[in-house]
């Protein structure tokens, strides 16, 4: 998957087609205020966390089925480069091969019709438990805007960052890190009592390791779903949201999601008192690939709004 260059700053890695970067990071980043993860005239830049250090990336698509990765800060070590590989193979899904997914989609003309539009979107992972909590304990009962807001908040004060071209570029903090928070600096950032506790007790589980990533993969979705639930303010939708975002899961589907319900009764006309039946039904029949339609909502959504643009073009 890796094809190094003689600059040993960047190189190519490949992905089973159709594969569409800029739509992949849309469904990433969700909202174009996200500080972490950026799009600016076609690349999409980030810290990351790589062989314990922070590195500044950058990734461009430079074909139907390649993307162009490079270190703004510095030369790659061959072992940072394999790092690397199987970090943004995880995170951007390269390797994820969708072709069940269309088959199992076509069978809905809405649902096909939507799958042409988002061709080559991939589902997208976060690079580790910890960036997984992160990622969805300040979004539980409140607005994605409202959610990404806190978030911001928090990566802006204590998130390691890095600076290219007078901009600066963020990471999630480390458990560590977030550890070392006050009171203060976390109501600052409008996260409430019960969340602060929530993100303190899933930092402290994950260093102490009572909880692993590992562990997790080994479960069938019922059992990693109990596992997850046994952590303080983890309910039912936040680790489904887990398994499909973390994991990689595309038999998770997180219900209870507001924006979900609203995209269901527009993409398929149904009526408000209709929508929890026949939602049921088509999830049971999209089977093992129903989280990818997590994705499919969301990318629509994003469409609609003007930040993806037809042809898979983001909005900077």
């Amino acid at each position: 998957m890796d094809t190094t260059t003689d600059n040993t700053t960047s190189f190519t890695l490949r992905a089973l087609p159709p594969f569409d970067l800029a739509l992949t990071v849309a469904v990433t980043r969700r909202r174009p205020t996200n500080l972490v993860d950026t799009w600016a005239g076609g690349v999409y830049r980030r810290v990351l966390r790589v062989g314990g250090h922070e590195r500044l990336i950058a990734i461009r698509q430079t074909g139907p089925a390649t993307v162009e990765v490079s270190a703004l800060d510095g030369p790659l070590t061959s072992d940072e480069r394999e790092d690397l590989s199987l970090l943004l193979g995880r995170m951007l899904g390269l390797t994820r091969d969708l072709t069940p997914v269309v088959a199992a989609f076509s069978c809905y003309e809405p649902l096909a019709r939507l799958l042409t539009q988002l061709e080559g979107m991939k589902p997208p992972r976060y690079p580790d438990l910890w960036t997984t909590l992160v990622g969805v304990v300040p979004y539980q009962q409140v607005s994605l805007e409202a959610g990404q807001a806190i978030s911001n908040r928090m990566i802006a004060d204590i998130g390691p960052h890095a600076v290219y071209n007078d901009t600066v570029y963020y990471n999630y903090a480390t458990p560590e890190q977030f550890l070392q928070a006050s009171d203060e600096q976390t109501r600052a950032w409008g996260l409430s009592v019960a969340k602060v506790r929530t993100l303190r007790s899933g930092a402290e589980a994950v260093l102490s390791g009572a909880i692993r990533e590992d562990e997790l993969v080994d479960l069938d979705d019922d059992a990693a779903i109990a596992r997850l639930t046994q952590l303080h303010g983890i309910g039912r939708w936040s680790a489904q949201v887990i398994l499909l975002r973390g994991l990689g899961r595309l038999s998770a589907f997180p219900l209870g999601d507001s924006g979900a319900q609203r995209a269901f009764k527009a993409i398929f006309g149904w009526e408000a008192g209709e929508v929890d039946a026949r939602r049921t039904e088509l999830l049971a029949a999209l089977s093992e690939w129903r989280g990818y339609l997590y994705f499919v909502l969301l990318g629509t959504r994003l469409l609609e709004t003007g930040q993806i643009k037809r042809g898979g073009a983001l909005e900077d």
